[in-house]
């Protein structure tokens, strides 16, 4: 009987997976949280040029068509399989997609950089407090807002125009829907599929926006361009995560955390959804 007893616990203790240090993987983990955000930096500061030449609707556009195109060859999406619920949930997120980039990008031709990301951030942040459930988290939102204020004003008075503080806050609410949106996208859909889909709807909601300014004209150099910014925002960014477990969260600790079987618990290491750890709660 205690031989049976034994090897029942062995089976036990042998089929518990196994937990990764913290320590090991947060090196790992920061980089790639800092490398996702030098690409949305970098790419926003570079699409100023193209933004002057074509337009921020037009050039959001096709960086949504292009990033469409290869994430559906990368992931091959079986789309035959997909039920309406699936359809429903891909094309929710893309939509607050579309809304997140157009919002944002119309925004930087309106008021500074630092100020649009700022503005924006505040979305998650805001996802970000609510899912802590701790009363210190919400001290936060206002450090933030704080930190806006701040950054609103100069000598001279209040810095851009209202209409880009509104595009700005618009993307805020797009990033926080898009996070949201995103952990019922990683329960549903297998894999890339559905930030391929999601993107597909993305590009179909953004592509009348950008005809409508350009005048239904397209220049050869704005796709070359458009490619290049696509790679850098969103394919890049997103091109690390694994979306294969079936729950999704928000990454306000690293990647490689979660990966590691931990939980997600609030705490702010930098924005990125990310699949593979379970939600807080």
């Amino acid at each position: 009987m205690s031989e049976k007893l034994l090897a029942c616990s062995s089976r036990r203790v042998t089929s518990t997976p196994p937990v990764v240090p913290v320590s090991h993987t947060s090196g790992s983990a920061t980089l790639l949280t800092l490398l996702s955000m030098s690409c949305i930096q970098f790419g926003a500061a570079l699409s100023g040029q193209a933004m002057d030449a074509y337009g921020s609707l037009s050039v959001t556009a096709w960086r949504l068509v292009w990033a469409a195109l290869v994430m559906t060859l990368v992931a091959r999406p079986a789309f035959s399989r997909f039920s309406r619920a699936h359809w429903l949930a891909a094309g929710a997120l893309g939509l607050a997609m579309a809304g997140m980039t157009l919002c944002f990008f119309g925004a930087i031709e309106r008021i500074p950089l630092a100020l649009d990301v700022a503005i924006e951030f505040l979305g998650p942040l805001t996802v970000a407090t609510f899912g802590a459930r701790r009363g210190r988290a919400l001290v936060w939102p206002f450090v933030a807002a704080a930190g806006v204020l701040m950054l609103s004003r100069n000598g001279a008075g209040w810095i851009g125009e209202p209409l880009g503080m509104a595009l700005a806050f618009g993307a805020g609410i797009g990033w926080g829907s898009y996070i949201l949106l995103m952990k019922k996208v990683g329960a549903m859909f297998a894999g890339l599929e559905g930030l391929s889909v999601s993107l597909i709807f993305a590009a179909v909601v953004a592509v009348p926006f950008g005809f409508a300014q350009s005048g239904m004209h397209v220049a050869p150099q704005e796709l070359v361009l458009t490619a290049g910014l696509a790679l850098l925002v969103p394919l890049l960014p997103y091109a690390g995560n694994d979306y294969t477990a079936p729950s999704a969260c928000v990454v306000f600790r690293p990647l490689d955390e979660c990966r590691a079987g931990n939980r997600c618990t609030g705490r702010i290491h930098g924005v990125r959804p990310a699949i593979g750890c379970p939600p807080v709660g």
